[in-house]
């Protein structure tokens, strides 16, 4: 994994307050550094290989958790289950399908206060994708893949990331985290503008303990401890109306249908 070093300085002046880019030119970008860092500064949530470790003295999470999506729900056409088999695979994430919607018809938002720890682009038949994985001080980790546009601020940040390469979705660390808002843009376009294939991945990990699933030795030897181990159910946290919305939506894989192995 290909760990991009930059000072925490260098990197947040050039990605938020438009410092010039290698072309001469400056982005005006509206965000106010100060406003930007979280609790506990740039010091986020590692995974040691085995389990998730806290830095010092994490906040606790709001209790009940109450998840705010990333998407206007109400755009959704079918919901895809986090913890099933898709395409050949175990998927610990989920996501959302916009039938009928042009893939720059979705707007993509930071749900909650957090970290940008690592992202990747690469080539999905032959279209950019983008992929960002952030944490909040508390311990939730937002999982978004198959962005197709980003906002300035992300689009900026991508500009670290490797060349993409044809389906190599691998990801690079951000070192230091890259703080974010609830609300900021991340992108406004999703999935493949060629085939008009409109959908959104959302993984949504509980860091704090493994999830009930991975309470079963059996289970958990079979798939990768850091996401499988610690994804969570996103519909069942969600606000009672938002909730209601996403479980009377029909399943976006005809295979697995609702199957899920974390939610029941």
């Amino acid at each position: 994994m290909l760990v991009i070093a930059m000072t925490t300085a260098a990197l947040l002046l050039k990605i938020f307050t438009g410092s010039p880019s290698p072309d001469g030119k400056t982005s005006s970008l509206p965000y106010n550094l100060s406003k930007l860092q979280p609790a506990g500064g740039t010091a986020t949530w590692t995974f040691d290989g085995t389990t998730w470790q806290p830095p010092a003295n994490p906040p606790s999470c709001p209790e009940p958790l109450t998840l705010q999506p990333p998407v206007a729900v109400s755009l959704a056409t079918s919901i895809l289950y986090p913890g099933q088999m898709r395409g050949g695979a175990f998927n610990p994430h989920g996501g959302f399908r916009f039938d009928g919607l042009a893939y720059d018809q979705i707007t993509v938002r930071v749900p909650a206060d957090g970290l940008i720890v690592r992202g990747s682009r690469y080539l999905s038949s032959g279209e950019i994708q983008y992929l960002f994985d952030i944490i909040t001080p508390c311990g939730i980790m937002h999982r978004f893949d198959h962005l197709a546009i980003l906002s300035p601020q992300f689009a900026r940040l991508a500009e670290q990331l490797p060349s993409p390469v044809a389906d190599d979705s691998r990801t690079t660390d951000f070192t230091p985290p890259v703080p974010v808002t609830a609300g900021q843009v991340i992108g406004t376009a999703v999935g493949s503008q060629k085939t008009n294939n409109v959908f959104l991945d959302w993984g949504v990990y509980d860091l704090r303990a493994i999830n009930a699933a991975a309470q079963d030795p059996t289970w958990k030897s079979q798939y990768n401890p850091e996401q499988a181990s610690y994804a969570v159910c996103w519909l069942d946290l969600l606000s009672p109306a938002d909730s209601a919305i996403v479980k009377n939506l029909p399943p976006g894989d005809m295979i697995s249908g609702r199957q899920s192995d974390y939610c029941k």
